[in-house]
């Protein structure tokens, strides 16, 4: 089996390369933002369905990108055609994704179960175009920077692109939709005029990443043994997908990244989806005031960037990250104890733990990327495909519960969503579920990420190892 690199540019080439992959940053936090964030307020203020239906009708949703993943990574590095085995997936997704996120926002008036039926339904659609959007595009980014500060830099660029989405994703909806609902628009129709607005966006930004990133991939040419074996039936593949995940959590690295997504994923759905309603229900706040909380999020985001990369850059990946999360922790903890029962102590602690968050989403992509090499070394095979499809497979099941949980949650407060004033009671829970939790999940996540092995020196040591190995050199110390 041969391997062929396509010419990596340099200079300002490098930088276009960067800022155009960087685009499909829109659509990796925009779309996952504006449906993790509003579907559940969607489901339950607009459709009428209760909250632990609305919770359960978007977890069983989102768990069907986890069986997507399983076959999305492996395909992803297994395709061999002229145009690529990653950048398919990413134009097939630019026309994918719009269609089905405004499919997910359309008022159906039925019965509960044709509810359930169509949004269960919708939801598994979107989803499955995510998966077939996200883990070839974040694979790609394990090709086009191949050094370990380069990675950095190009999830630091992403990540500027990350923060405009969220931006159209949080902070746009609350104040378009609230415009048109006061010029007379009926609910349902001011969301889904708005997200057919994002959806266009987004799909232009797959479309100008998909085209702009060409030549940047990892070329394999297969033998025959191997084209024999790419062409039976997808089922055969099973153990083969099942054995790269078995590999990969052997590598200690990888074990330790899945462990810390996990738990981080489990309270930063917490955080998004309960924001609405604790801002909603428990400080009363209508909805042009609830969209100054996001906006000061996003502007926190992008004071953080420079700060995040910098630090990323001159202490470590790990040290950024543990310590971003250990500050967002313990000050969450500290104003839970106070009580974030005003406008301005909330305010104060989005700030804080969007520290935490933005180092994480910033930078996590690039370790995974790193895992690469580990493998190549240990393995003898790259497998970026099926490296972040295993960590946005255990993401999305802990989003999932994140999703169940606050639905079980809000039901035993007693959460109604017909009042505006809730109980005591419930109040106290949308403060647990948006502070307290998510606070204490960062810190568990943390102490998992503090025994990650790979530093900067180790990641160049094993770098030149491998270049050595490639020669036929010894490479053993």
């Amino acid at each position: 089996m041969s391997h062929a690199q396509p010419g990596r540019p340099s200079g300002r080439s490098q930088n276009i390369l960067y800022f155009t992959y960087g685009i499909g940053g829109l659509a990796e936090a925009g779309l996952y933002q504006y449906i993790t964030t509003f579907q559940l307020i969607f489901l339950t203020g607009i459709v009428k369905i209760s909250p632990e239906i609305a919770g359960t009708i978007t977890s069983v949703a989102i768990l069907l990108e986890a069986a997507c993943c399983f076959v999305v990574g492996h395909l992803s590095d297994s395709l061999r055609w002229q145009y690529g085995r990653r950048r398919p997936f990413i134009f097939l997704s630019a026309f994918l994704l719009p269609f089905t996120l405004v499919a997910n926002f359309i008022t159906v008036q039925a019965s509960i179960w044709v509810q359930i039926i169509y949004y269960v339904l919708m939801g598994s659609l979107f989803w499955i175009a995510y998966s077939l959007f996200y883990i070839p595009y974040t694979a790609l980014g394990a090709e086009i920077a191949l050094d370990y500060d380069g990675r950095t830099k190009l999830r630091s660029i992403t990540r500027v692109f990350t923060i405009i989405g969220t931006f159209l994703a949080n902070v746009c909806p609350l104040l378009a939709i609230g415009f048109l609902i006061k010029a007379g628009m009926k609910d349902e129709h001011a969301w889904m005029i708005f997200t057919v607005f994002i959806s266009f966006l987004v799909g232009i930004g797959v479309f100008i990443c998909w085209h702009y990133t060409a030549g940047t991939e990892r070329i394999e040419i297969p033998g025959t043994s191997r084209q024999e074996k790419l062409k039976l039936q997808l089922l055969k593949h099973l153990l083969s997908i099942l054995k790269d995940f078995y590999e990969l959590m052997c590598l200690k690295a990888m074990a330790i990244l899945i462990g810390t997504k996990i738990v981080f994923m489990f309270g930063f759905t917490l955080y998004t989806s309960g924001m609405m309603f604790f801002m909603q229900y428990a400080l009363n706040l209508d909805i042009q005031v609830t969209s100054t909380v996001y906006m000061v999020s996003i502007i926190s985001s992008i004071f953080f960037t420079p700060v995040i990369n910098h630090w990323a850059v001159r202490g470590g990946k790990k040290s950024l990250i543990s310590g971003a999360m250990t500050i967002s922790g313990v000050s969450g903890m500290i104003l839970w104890i106070i009580g974030v029962d005003a406008y301005s102590i909330s305010l104060m602690y989005v700030i804080l733990f969007t520290f935490g968050q933005a180092a994480f989403w910033q930078i996590s992509s690039a370790m995974f990327y790193d895992v690469a090499e580990v493998d190549e070394y240990v393995n003898g095979k790259r497998r970026e495909g099926a490296i972040i499809a295993f960590q946005s497979i255990v993401g999305t099941l802990s989003a999932a519960l994140g999703l169940q949980a606050i639905g079980i949650l809000l039901k035993l407060a007693g959460f109604n969503e017909a009042l505006r004033m809730q109980s005591a009671e419930t109040i106290a829970m949308l403060k647990n579920i948006f502070v307290l939790l998510p606070s204490v999940s960062l810190l568990i996540a943390t102490l998992t990420l503090l025994a990650y092995p790979l530093s900067k020196k180790r990641f160049e040591l094993l770098q030149k190892a491998l270049t050595l190995r490639s020669k036929g050199e010894d490479y053993r110390e």
